[in-house]
């Protein structure tokens, strides 16, 4: 039986940069993650060879874990999973309780250029409908910490009203080869408990030293999501864009937008040409005639269709996946190297970095920023038009380009401010060395004298050593005095 839907929940976040690829592979191994190469002659020959051979040679190496890929920069990892293996989703929304269990496809982990990651849930629903109750795995399903807390009448945390909202009231793993995981979020009802801590069924999958990590969004996980639904497809192949009120529960863009954007109740925009714009903004309509349609916002890529006679699913399952893993990971670099800047400057303005130690650093950066720009920030990935017009969606929708252009300036800046501090060193030395040769010139000249004005008896050796050695003495204290001065 083909799903109604298919929901990838992505984690992005950034690894300690002291990390190498051998420390990863140590603690990945340690907890239970194997590598998981990309062999295109293995498995099903047809099905890998189509999707590499849907990207670019030189784009390959960012999107498979294959040996033989140009430029490799990912490293794929998964737990093992096996058959039975749940994501169970339980909400409590007012009193009234929900319960999702879909099956786990498989849980993996993309490492990307030793720095960033993306931890990614790949789960099937064979069970569930109705479009209200995708909106509800998808919201919140995705949701890690609680995005805001409210006291209650009693003056503690009410963390109920948090979950009417949309945080789950449990997500669980149900995992065969490792302990079951499940997070109610009740640690935060105790108010010691700071933000941006990864939830129990994150964290017992991920060594313990990332649980430290940074992470890319706020409270939630980036969506992908296929959803298989005939009626649904037809009204938005017949009516969107048609004149009317959008903003209408009997229309279609009322429930695609809340489909894209995440929304699992009335629309989060609530102003007819603000919605219409963001949807217009969101929304790849190349297919919509043949009831195919896909949406793209900062925090999804969405699929929906009526009847999948093309294989968009496996598409949604490897092509898409791959791409917007890229996308969230080239987001995730922009602001590690755009931090590292910051560090640096900081340290500048407080005097704690040497010379030395700042050509280093800035040395390194550069280094890691052009392999960036070169092998992970991609204008194009693939010379399929559809291919490029959805990434050329996703990196608008994230600000890609836009971060990579003010990275790229401040990469610039930095680079021309260091070989600037260098050449003021250089000539600064330099004025030293003059300074020096022009001193010695004292002592040279006395001896000099010296030793072509001795008279027959005079005590030459005894004054000569003697005022060689007060002019040599001087010239040092002098030199010494304006080394002192130029620190």
């Amino acid at each position: 039986m083909s799903p109604y839907s298919y929901h990838i929940f992505m984690f992005p976040f950034s690894l300690k940069a002291e990390w190498k690829q051998a420390d990863i592979d140590k603690m990945l191994k340690k907890a239970s993650w194997d590598r998981k190469q990309f062999f295109y002659k293995d498995g099903d020959f047809a099905r890998n060879f189509s999707e590499q051979g849907y990207f670019y040679d030189f784009s390959s190496g960012a999107m498979f874990d294959d040996p033989d890929s140009l430029n490799r920069v990912l490293s794929t990892y998964r737990i093992p999973t096996s058959d039975g293996d749940t994501y169970t989703i339980n909400i409590n929304k007012y009193g009234k309780k929900y319960s999702y269990t879909l099956a786990i496809d498989k849980i993996e982990l993309n490492i990307y250029d030793e720095k960033a990651a993306v931890l990614s849930f790949h789960l099937n629903n064979d069970k569930y409908q109705e479009i209200q109750d995708i909106l509800f795995i998808n919201d919140y399903g995705r949701r890690i910490y609680p995005q805001y807390l409210v006291n209650g009448d009693d003056g503690n945390i009410n963390l109920q009203a948090t979950k009417n909202s949309f945080l789950a009231d449990s997500i669980s793993l149900k995992l065969e080869r490792k302990p079951d995981l499940e997070d109610d979020f009740s640690s935060y009802t105790k108010e010691t408990i700071p933000p941006y801590t990864m939830p129990k069924y994150i964290k017992g999958l991920l060594p313990e030293p990332m649980h430290e990590c940074r992470w890319l969004l706020d409270d939630r996980m980036y969506v992908v999501s296929y959803f298989s639904n005939l009626n649904f497809a037809k009204q938005m192949s017949e009516k969107y864009g048609t004149e009317g009120k959008w903003l209408d529960k009997q229309r279609p863009e009322w429930w695609w937008y809340q489909y894209v954007f995440i929304d699992n109740d009335d629309p989060t925009c609530q102003d007819e040409q603000l919605f219409k714009d963001l949807l217009q903004q969101s929304t790849y309509t190349r297919w919509k005639n043949y009831g195919t349609i896909y949406g793209i916002s900062r925090y999804s890529f969405t699929c929906l269709i009526g009847n999948d006679i093309i294989g968009l699913l496996r598409n949604t399952q490897t092509m898409y996946y791959r791409m917007a893993s890229l996308v969230l990971a080239q987001r995730v670099l922009s602001l590690y190297y755009s931090r590292e800047i910051s560090e640096i400057s900081k340290e500048l303005d407080e005097d704690k970095l040497t010379n030395k130690e700042l050509r280093s650093r800035v040395n390194t950066l550069n280094r890691d920023y052009l392999r960036f720009v070169n092998n992970i920030y991609f204008r194009e990935v693939t010379p399929q038009d559809q291919g490029i017009e959805l990434y050329d969606l996703m990196q608008k929708q994230m600000n890609i380009k836009r971060d990579e252009e003010g990275l790229s300036t401040e990469v610039e800046q930095l680079y021309h401010y260091v070989k600037m501090v260098n050449d003021a060193q250089r000539n600064n030395e330099t004025e030293k060395l003059s300074i020096i040769a022009t001193l010695f010139l004292v002592p040279t000249l006395v001896t000099g004298i010296w030793g072509m004005n001795l008279k027959e008896g005079f005590p030459a050796n005894g004054w000569y050593i003697f005022f060689s050695s007060i002019a040599f003495v001087l010239a040092i204290i002098i030199v010494l005095q304006l080394f002192k001065g130029r620190k």
